[in-house]
């Protein structure tokens, strides 16, 4: 099976001249299509797994709007063989001076932090996440409208999909004061089997002498209770080659909910990103809960094979005390290969 994947990778590489396959333009109507097919082999606590996955992503043009269509397939070998295929993205578009609409299947990105994204409540990425080219798809209605040459005011309907869960809502106000980028938001997020929760938080991002500031969070209240969930980051380029970076998240509800997947109260993260050559690059963590001194280790290699391939190394090595929570997480190490067509 893996000489299988070696040479349908090598074809498609061999054949890769562009970044899209179709191209088509005119004064008013332009398209695009291309794909991206991916490779993976690696062990998951021990157990071997192999991966094939492939994207098909379509875009149209025209005047002001917008048409954007992803098809996933992937399969999953490993002692139990999985199959999935989805719309992972199919949205339209309008665009003017002023304001922006968005419905369909869209990727709904509300966060400024790295590690842990309390204000991303719409499909996030977890700490075990290491490739984040693509976040998954919710069916949303998002409108935007700009109230200044730096400010804009946006409003996100969200359906979960669930006949258990309302549909969420958020609206968020962001601007720019000197050099500082703030954002506030208000809402009602609904999630499967969780009670609604109103949310009052925003976030802020800033440059002070070489260092970058990333803090959000939100105000959290349901059944007559209210929780704090925040996050303080900063961020340091020690030199063109390398970043050092810090995050402190203080999980006030120390509850597992959709979006923060944690049972812990206070975690800090420390992060290394080293580009070794300009074609190879490295991402570096360690991921710790601060309560039951259970940590993560996580790896991220990356080599530039070509404009349109790479080769990307995983590692997720977990630890802690019996019971404890990142002891529980899968041991991973893991190949790939991806290449866009």
């Amino acid at each position: 099976m893996i000489r299988l994947y070696i040479f349908i990778a090598l074809l498609v590489t061999y054949a890769s001249n562009s970044y899209a396959f179709y191209v088509s333009e005119s004064n008013t109507l332009s398209q695009e299509a291309r794909g991206l097919l991916l490779l993976g082999s690696g062990q998951i606590n021990s157990e071997a797994t192999h991966l094939l996955s492939t994207r098909l992503m379509y875009d149209l043009d025209a005047n002001n709007w917008h048409v954007e269509y992803q098809q996933l397939w992937q399969q999953t070998f490993a002692a139990t063989d999985t199959y999935q295929t989805k719309a992972d993205r199919f949205n339209i578009s309008y665009s003017n001076d002023t304001v922006y609409l968005k419905a369909g299947r869209q990727a709904i990105n509300l966060t400024t932090t790295f590690f842990f994204s309390p204000n991303d409540f719409f499909s996030p990425f977890t700490v075990q996440s290491l490739n984040r080219d693509f976040k998954q798809g919710v069916d949303a209605l998002y409108v935007e409208a700009q109230t200044g040459e730096l400010s804009q005011l946006s409003a996100i309907w969200v359906n979960n999909r669930d006949e258990n869960a309302a549909t969420s809502s958020v609206f968020r106000f962001e601007s720019v004061f000197e050099d500082i980028n703030w954002m506030v938001l208000v809402g009602t997020i609904n999630q499967p089997y969780m009670p609604s929760q109103q949310v009052m938080g925003g976030n802020i991002q800033a440059d002070f002498n070489h260092i970058g500031i990333r803090a959000e969070g939100h105000i959290s209240f349901q059944n007559n209770q209210h929780y704090t969930e925040w996050v303080l980051g900063l961020e340091h380029r020690l030199s063109p080659d390398i970043t050092l970076s810090g995050e402190w998240f203080n999980h006030g509800s120390a509850k597992i909910t959709p979006h923060l997947p944690y049972s812990g109260k206070q975690y800090t993260a420390l992060g290394l990103n080293y580009q070794f050559t300009p074609l190879l690059s490295g991402n570096f963590s360690i991921i710790k809960n601060m309560d039951d001194q259970s940590q993560i280790g996580t790896a991220y290699i990356n080599y530039s094979l070509s404009n349109e391939s790479t080769l990307n190394l995983s590692v997720l090595l977990p630890s802690g005390s019996t019971f404890s929570e990142f002891a529980s997480y899968p041991e991973v190490y893991a190949l790939d290969y991806q290449v866009y067509f």
